[in-house]
């Protein structure tokens, strides 16, 4: 029908306008085509349909206008509807019109008003996701799931142990402040104590220096990771950074971010700085007896037992500073401590809380030793809530975390598809302009001068082809044709100058010597586009003047990849039982390859050198590769063998023009040889090149 038919007309079967009622008008088409002629098929032209324009026009004037020139609206409600529906008709073909005439600036505001409406939906999306982000105190204390994973949140762990596991082999880059602030914790305890206790009190100092010496020990062991990495690059922009090549110094390194990435060794360094800290906020009041407890009555020291009070909430505020590690753990560290502080006060040092009768800040109602074990409880209960506060967002946190990765993972996985999909489509170079936000909505065009082109066609597929119960309907011929299809592109593994273009049909299109790449791309020379922003128009100078090296070295390689496809169709013939053959057309020259399309992009080339090479391939004979003369010429100078077949007839040439085959042996090999086609050089000189 598009073969058949006419410039600027529609051209359709009578079954086809049968489809179409009245939405057109219809011209009967008179065409010489033999098949339609044969089949008796009757034919249509389809036409606008005739509306508007003057008839509509006096259709409301007369409704308007009475003999005197007065307008009027007509007092006949269905006529006035119908003239209302006309000048709307009449207001929507305006309005149309003017839409195409302001087509650019009215697909820039469409395109504003969309990206306006899909940033309103993100921001509706991450409202709602928001709102259902489980931050309630319920959801907080009673919830048992969250985003799909169960979660307990009495006790803060997950019922999967691959989950918790995860969560806890989490690396604590803050685990070396931690281990700070518990030595800043050690030292207040002990100005405290130190305060209020004799300075020929040995015991404090024994024990201060105790816990300092391993608090300090431990700061090589959780600080030279990070003093180091911060001193390499303090801009963290390295990927990685070198150990040191100090050994003392790299062994601390690997220690402290080995520490850092262990759980296990944060736990036990945990566990130590507790008991330190615990031990040395009581030890002071074991220690003080009766005898100096009179010294001090009489010296006015050691008379308010609130400060050994305040030296066990230092304690407990050390032990709840460690914020990665597990909240159940702090907790039962610090009801321990608090058991042992009580044992202290109530049975092992009861007369340093009930023989200071001065006012010590308690309450009046309740006893001393009571208000002290208060006092610590409620600070212990506070500490807690803060805590699983802390926990529960942690450990959210972390689940929000996994999902994040999951769904980047599957982003990742689409991206990668989509750049596969779209570099199947377009070659790499132009593919990654498509994959680059930045350079959205450019076009690309380039204009080369020595390219190779190919059509290798299969004619006696579509006698194959037929539409029947046997081969379902023509799939398990389209299924063969694809298999076809796929052999012939994996050949195009062993030829990376060879470029797939298309396929048309059974006819599959390919090039050689385009060498895409970033030059042909959008320049200051520019034509607009109607698909997409503008087109590259720019010439290379230095691509101006044909290479015939080049131009050799695509023909030898592009009538190689012909052979190699003749010698997968014979392979494909021997196990589908078939007797396909291919006829190649080649031909070499001036090409403009460009992308058209937004949507759907397509990389294509045109020329004459792409007219020639199809119609050397529809002109051509099945099992045979035929070249024109020019593209001989350079075929013979570089030792390929070729045959003259004679002159043919071409479309769109008003001479015969001169025609050769490429001389394959039985193996569909390239035959080469030292001689030159005397044909090609001295019969047809002027046609060669």
């Amino acid at each position: 029908m598009e073969s058949s038919g006419k410039p600027g007309k529609v051209h359709i079967t009578r079954q086809t306008k049968n489809l179409l009622f009245d939405e057109f008008d219809y011209q009967l088409a008179v065409v010489r085509d033999k098949y339609l002629l044969e089949n008796e098929i009757e034919t249509y032209f389809v036409l606008p349909k005739t509306i508007y324009a003057e008839t509509v026009i006096q259709e409301v004037i007369g409704e308007y206008v009475i003999p005197n020139g007065i307008f009027m609206k007509s007092s006949r409600r269905e006529e006035g509807d119908s003239t209302r529906h006309s000048i709307y008709r009449i207001k929507m073909n305006r309005s149309r019109l003017s839409m195409l005439e302001k087509r650019p600036t009215d697909v820039t505001g469409e395109n504003i008003n969309i990206l306006i409406t899909m940033l309103g939906k993100v921001d509706e999306q991450m409202k709602d996701a928001i709102d259902k982000m489980p931050l309630r105190k319920i959801d907080q204390w009673c919830g048992n799931q969250n985003h799909g994973i169960r979660f307990n949140s009495c006790v803060m762990n997950f019922s999967s142990w691959n989950f918790e596991k995860k969560y806890l082999t989490q690396p604590d880059p803050l685990f070396k402040f931690y281990i700070g602030c518990a030595l800043l914790v050690l030292i207040c305890t002990t100005i405290i104590q130190g305060v209020i206790m004799p300075s020929d009190h040995m015991i404090l100092w024994i024990a201060f220096g105790t816990g300092a010496s391993f608090l300090i020990l431990l700061i090589p062991f959780v600080w030279v990771g990070y003093v180091w990495n911060r001193i390499k690059d303090p801009h963290r922009e390295l990927d990685s950074i070198p150990a040191p090549s100090v050994r003392i110094i790299r062994y601390f390194y690997k220690t402290s971010d080995r520490i850092a990435k262990s759980w296990i060794f944060r736990t036990i360094i945990y566990l130590s700085v507790a008991v330190v800290l615990s031990t040395f906020a009581i030890i002071d009041v074991i220690d003080c007896d009766n005898e100096s407890l009179d010294v001090r009555i009489q010296n006015q020291e050691c008379q308010h037992p609130w400060y050994f009070t305040y030296s066990c909430t230092l304690a407990i505020l050390g032990i709840y500073g460690f914020f990665r590690i597990q909240f159940i753990v702090k907790f039962i560290l610090c009801v321990l401590s608090l058991v042992a502080y009580t044992c202290t006060m109530f049975f092992f040092r009861a007369d340093v809380f009930d023989g200071i009768n001065v006012d010590d800040g308690s309450s009046p109602a309740i006893a001393p030793v009571y208000a002290h074990l208060i006092y610590l409880i409620e600070i212990i209960m506070l500490l807690h809530i803060m805590d699983r506060q802390m926990e529960y967002i942690n450990r959210l946190d972390f689940i929000w975390k996994i999902k994040l990765t999951e769904e980047h993972k599957v982003a990742s996985i689409t991206h990668a598809t989509n750049a596969v999909l779209i570099h199947n489509i377009l070659p790499v170079q132009i593919a990654k302009m498509y994959l680059d936000p930045a350079r959205m909505g450019q076009g690309y065009s380039r204009s080369y001068t020595d390219v190779a082109v190919m059509f290798a066609s299969i004619p006696n597929f579509m006698d194959f082809y037929t539409e029947t119960d046997l081969n379902d309907q023509g799939i398990k011929c389209l299924q063969l044709l694809n298999e076809i299809i796929v052999d012939f592109d994996n050949a195009l593994f062993e030829f990376d100058d060879v470029e797939k273009i298309k396929v048309i049909g059974s006819t599959y299109m390919a090039a050689c010597g385009l060498e895409v790449n970033e030059r042909g791309r959008t320049s200051s020379s520019r034509f607009p586009s109607a698909e997409f922003g503008y087109i590259s128009s720019r010439k290379h100078s230095n691509e101006n003047q044909p290479n015939i090296e080049k131009r050799r070295r695509s023909l030898v390689t592009i009538v190689k990849f012909a052979a190699a496809m003749m010698v997968k169709l014979r392979g494909i013939n021997k196990d589908a039982f078939q007797d396909f053959e291919l006829r190649i057309g080649i031909d070499s020259g001036p090409i403009v390859a460009g992308v058209i399309g937004a949507q759907k992009p397509l990389y294509d080339i045109w020329g004459d050198t792409v007219n020639m090479a199809s119609r050397m391939d529809s002109t051509g004979v099945n099992g045979n590769i035929q070249i024109a003369a020019r593209s001989a010429n350079l075929l013979t100078q570089s030792g390929v063998k070729c045959a003259f077949r004679g002159k043919i007839k071409v479309k769109g040439k008003e001479k015969l023009i001169p025609a050769y085959f490429v001389r394959l042996n039985e193996n569909f090999e390239v035959q080469f040889g030292s001689e030159i086609d005397k044909h090609c050089t001295q019969t047809h000189d002027n046609a060669c090149y």
